[in-house]
Formats: C-alpha cells, sequence, structure tokens
C-alpha cells in the first residue's frame, strides 16, 4: 500500500512539472510569479577579463556573433561567460535550462554593470 502511494505521488509530481513546461503554461506561471523575461533581456554576459560586456536582449546567436568579432580584437581574452544563474526551483523553466546559453559557464554579475552596457571597443 505504501509503495503504491510512492508510485502515484511520484507520478504525479513528475506530471505536474511536465505540464508547466508547456510554453504556454510556463509563460502564465512566470507572468503571475514576476519572474516573466521577454527576448532574454534579463540575461547577461562578460568576458574572461571583462572586456566584453553586453545584455542578451537579442538572442544568443547575436552574442556569439558579437563576442566572435570582440575576440579578433583581443585575441588573449577567449572565455564567453554567463552571468544567470539556474534557479532549479523554477521548474517551470526546465525547458530553458536546455538551451546554448546555459552551456556557458557560470560567473558572478560583475561590480557596477547597468542596463546600459555595451560591448566595450
Amino acid at each position: 500500500m505504501k509503495k503504491k502511494k510512492v508510485i502515484i505521488w511520484t507520478v504525479a509530481i513528475l506530471l505536474f512539472i511536465a505540464i508547466s513546461n508547456i510554453p504556454l503554461v510556463s509563460f502564465f506561471i512566470s507572468f503571475f510569479t514576476g519572474n516573466l523575461s521577454m527576448m532574454n533581456s534579463d540575461y547577461h554576459y562578460t568576458s574572461q577579463n571583462s572586456g566584453f560586456s553586453v545584455w542578451g536582449s537579442n538572442g544568443y546567436e547575436d552574442i556569439v556573433s558579437r563576442f566572435e568579432a570582440y575576440k579578433k580584437r583581443h585575441p588573449e581574452d577567449t572565455v564567453l561567460y554567463r552571468n544567470f544563474q539556474i534557479k532549479p526551483w523554477q521548474f517551470w523553466r526546465i525547458y530553458e535550462y536546455t538551451y546554448p546559453s546555459y552551456r556557458l559557464p557560470y560567473r558572478e554579475m560583475p561590480p557596477n554593470v547597468s542596463v546600459d552596457d555595451v560591448v566595450k571597443q
């Protein structure tokens, strides 16, 4: 009897997490919890020496292409870091954690970073 309850609860929790990761459901959960991020505007990236610092408002591909152009001018600064954490308690965003931007190494947000940051040239 106890084993059956554990199985039922496990299936119910996994089903709840799976349903919450449907894009429309995830959008509403994010909206009502105040964690809605449109166009990844709250994603910040920096390089190893902090010479490249940019907000990800135009998407990951744009950040990578800008970083590649930066690396051509600064060949010693070759590692791109994400400055946003994975938040596993936000289970409705689990599908996002498979995106390429989350595969970058994590680094704390540098001090004195503002929303108006641009790539330093």
